[in-house]
């Protein structure tokens, strides 16, 4: 007889015996209730609890982990960050360090499950959001966005839902980057839809092309659509097929491409963008990964990525590069395929980072280095309604390696800030207040 495993049960059982536990039930009762329900006579009361972990990888329940508002709110203070929104949460910090709370030889891979959970909570209140915007026909322009108030707000964890009517011819457009970071962020927010009800039409795009390295096609961005089929919803996919890096000479050939044409001309439609970024240190970071691939191979000379260590290389957004004082010219000669530059991140965000109209003037951005116009940031599409960046900026999945060397330019240099709303870890928020 072949030894018992928790994953070999079906679905049902287990669902089951995670439902009696988390009401209450003793462990003893479950194991003799599944004895007759299921005529499992062998059953026993030890076996309860490895099945609790099989529901939590199956996803039939999660663990919302703890929030540090105190440290959140040092962020915002200490960088100026998410002033024009009236939203409580543009920062969020999960009160959970890598070291003692995780299960330590996972190398901070639990860590970043606990990170992606918040980030997708993030994003499903947003597309509640965003729906009740349009539906309401209140969306408004991004240069009116700072002064109106938000009498919502994203305070709540378990949002509404839409009515009926209101749901009915809403489009909801969210981009999803690629990467192992956006992946778990695309998984656990479909299976958050799952539940929810009423919601509006999702169109979902991806950020990039491809994958880069052919071992890893789960983490290209059109591998995530498989996560939606089956959403109670109507839905409609966008993806960016093209070759994953081009020559930067013929990136504009690329781009005159007509599939590729008629995805980049939609990006404008997109409402909320998941990401997250890398630092040019982590020998894990798919970006400099593929271009150390290119270079062991023979294909990119060495000196390539020597010109971009010389120009200050620090980290990467959607694969394109910057440095402390704003996005990196491709000088490896070389380039992703992307559906958004740095630049456009940036002005999408704009509106988040402007002073609300109670800040004093002392609200600008500390510990920076960088001075600019606030009008040279405020140039984005004036006809659009807010758009959402969401970043998630943890510690590597797969050595435990903080990217607060690749967050802090992000946070310094209005040129840099590309994002929204911001989900990091205690052990990152700490380090960033305390600089």
């Amino acid at each position: 007889m072949s030894r018992w495993r928790s994953k070999h049960e079906s679905d049902e059982l287990v669902f089951a015996v995670c439902e009696r536990f988390l009401l209450g039930e003793r462990a003893s009762d479950i194991a003799e209730w599944v004895r007759k329900a299921f005529d499992r006579p062998n059953f026993q009361r030890t076996q309860i609890y490895p099945l609790l972990g099989e529901g939590i990888r199956r996803q039939f329940f999660q663990l919302f982990p703890p929030l540090n508002r105190v440290l959140a709110q040092k962020i915002k203070e200490t960088y100026g960050v998410g002033g024009g929104m009236k939203d409580p949460d543009p920062v969020t910090v999960v009160d959970l360090a890598y070291w003692g709370q995780t299960t330590g030889n996972s190398l901070g891979s639990d860590l970043h499950t606990h990170l992606t959970t918040v980030a997708a909570d993030v994003v499903v209140r947003l597309i509640d959001k965003v729906a009740r915007e349009k539906s309401s026909g209140k969306g408004p322009t991004l240069a009116a966005a700072a002064q109106i108030k938000d009498s919502e707000g994203l305070d709540r964890r378990t949002p509404g839902s839409l009515s009926q009517k209101q749901s009915g011819g809403v489009e909801v457009h969210l981009g999803l980057g690629g990467g192992r970071t956006a992946m778990m962020v695309a998984r656990t927010l479909a299976h958050r839809l799952m539940a929810q009800k009423n919601l509006p039409k999702l169109v979902i795009h991806t950020l990039s092309a491809g994958g880069f390295l052919p071992s890893e096609p789960q983490k290209s961005p059109v591998s995530y659509f498989s996560y939606f089929d089956g959403l109670p919803c109507p839905l409609e996919y966008v993806a960016l097929f093209s070759e994953t890096v081009v020559s930067s000479e013929h990136f504009d050939l690329v781009r005159q491409n007509p599939s590729v044409r008629r995805v980049m001309e939609r990006a404008e439609e997109l409402d909320i963008v998941v990401t997250s970024l890398a630092s040019a240190q982590d020998e894990h970071g798919l970006l400099r990964r593929y271009l150390q691939w290119l270079v062991d191979s023979g294909d990119l000379p060495a000196k390539s990525l020597e010109a971009m260590k010389a120009a200050g290389w620090i980290g990467d957004v959607q694969f394109r590069p910057y440095s402390e004082n704003g996005p990196i010219p491709d000088l490896c000669g070389v380039r992703a395929v992307t559906l958004l530059e740095i630049k456009d991140m940036v002005q999408w965000a704009a509106w988040v980072h402007q002073p609300s109209a109670s800040s004093s003037p002392a609200s600008a951005p500390q510990n920076s280095d960088v001075t600019c116009s606030s009008d040279s940031l405020a140039q984005a599409p004036q006809d659009s309604g807010r758009k959402y960046v969401v970043l998630v900026a943890g510690p590597c999945a797969e050595c435990g390696r903080v990217k607060t060397d690749a967050l802090i330019p992000l946070l310094r240099n209005p040129h840099l800030r590309v994002f929204t709303h911001l989900v990091v870890d205690k052990e990152t928020a700490t380090t960033l207040v305390n600089l």
